[in-house]
């Protein structure tokens, strides 16, 4: 904790280097949400592909990057799907090369000492490959430890956001449910809501799929 002189404030920022252009700025925490079968995951595993990749996504550029994805359902609810982005983006061999880490199992982030094991295995593996550039936690109910109704719980998860920004210089995307009366909005706590910088609604119409960005994104950077 310090304080900055605000001459240190009104200096000129550096460019901003998006990760994928137009949607996922540096050191954000953004919330990809929607029904079940709307493929969130799936959707989110196209951006990881891509950014490890530097492949563009959906006609945006990104910037080459290393991702760590914790995965609520492990190795076995990716693995598929991970074989089947490869092979129908023709670059199986590349992907196997890529700088991009998937957990065994999910992680209790609202609980401190099940963070503090997924920082110290980031750390690791950051030594050989560098940081993180993006953070996956799939889904936030998986990965939660807690009660996503209760804002203490998710006050605790998103510590452990920040502090993985502030140390690695990186940003998060969040996987989660929509909510169960109004399909609009996150599941859970408003503190969920509050918490993030923006957000995305994943959305399915037949076999259709719409990623929109409801108000709070308009504002993000």
């Amino acid at each position: 904790f310090r304080f900055a002189h605000v001459a240190d404030l009104l200096e000129t920022p550096p460019p901003l280097r998006w990760i994928v252009r137009e949607y996922l700025p540096p050191k954000a925490h953004l919330l990809l949400f929607g029904e079940p079968a709307t493929c969130k995951s799936l959707c989110a595993l196209d951006v990881v592909g891509c950014i490890v990749t530097g492949r563009a996504w959906n006609g945006r550029r990104t910037a080459l990057g290393v991702v760590f994805y914790i995965a609520g359902e492990g190795h076995f609810g990716l693995r598929r799907r991970a074989k089947a982005w490869a092979i129908s983006n023709g670059c199986e061999a590349e992907l196997m090369k890529a700088p991009l880490y998937v957990s065994s199992l999910g992680a209790s982030l609202a609980q401190r000492e099940s963070a503090d094991r997924v920082i110290a295995e980031i750390d690791e593996i950051a030594k050989s490959c560098g940081a993180p550039d993006l953070v996956v936690i799939d889904t936030l109910h998986r990965n939660l430890g807690g009660d996503e109704n209760a804002s203490e719980d998710i006050g605790k998860l998103l510590v452990f956001l920040d502090e993985i920004r502030d140390r690695y210089g990186c940003a998060t995307l969040t996987v989660h449910h929509s909510g169960h009366g109004d399909k609009k909005r996150s599941r859970g706590s408003s503190a969920i809501r509050g918490g993030f910088d923006g957000e995305f609604r994943m959305e399915r119409t037949g076999d259709v799929l719409t990623l929109s960005c409801p108000e709070k994104m308009k504002d993000a950077p």
